[in-house]
């Protein structure tokens, strides 16, 4: 699973292994650890309440509700996108989405379990 912040903006990039493991288990999660000993852990949770977010103790809680997921992981949907209302502040917008190939191929890097490029073909580089 693959992270990317800016500012009050998180969006997540799974690969179809991680999809599935989502959806049948109703959570993953990553960690970064740093050379200090500290870990830095992301997660994605399922829920039957309402999507919310938080962090504690270095770790990050995405949660979402469960028929969201579902609905995502068994169609040709690109991700879940959630803006989270943060009282007096920019909304929290959270971004879940498929890891598609890359149109052009990179050298060192595995790509087999990403999800094929809806773009594939259709670009011109």
């Amino acid at each position: 699973m693959k992270i990317r912040i800016k500012d009050n903006t998180i969006r997540f990039r799974l690969s179809q292994t991680e999809v599935q493991v989502l959806l049948k288990e109703e959570q993953i999660q990553s960690q970064t650890v740093f050379p200090n000993g500290n870990i830095f852990v992301y997660s994605l949770v399922g829920v039957e309440e309402e999507d919310n977010a938080r962090i504690e103790n270095n770790i990050i809680e995405i949660q979402i509700e469960k028929n969201k997921i579902k609905h995502w992981a068994t169609t040709n949907d690109e991700g879940i996108y959630l803006n989270l209302k943060i009282p007096q502040n920019n909304d929290l917008k959270i971004a879940v989405e498929k890891d598609f190939k890359c149109l052009q191929e990179r050298e060192n890097e595995d790509e087999s379990d990403l999800f094929d490029n809806p773009n594939e073909g259709k670009i011109n580089c």
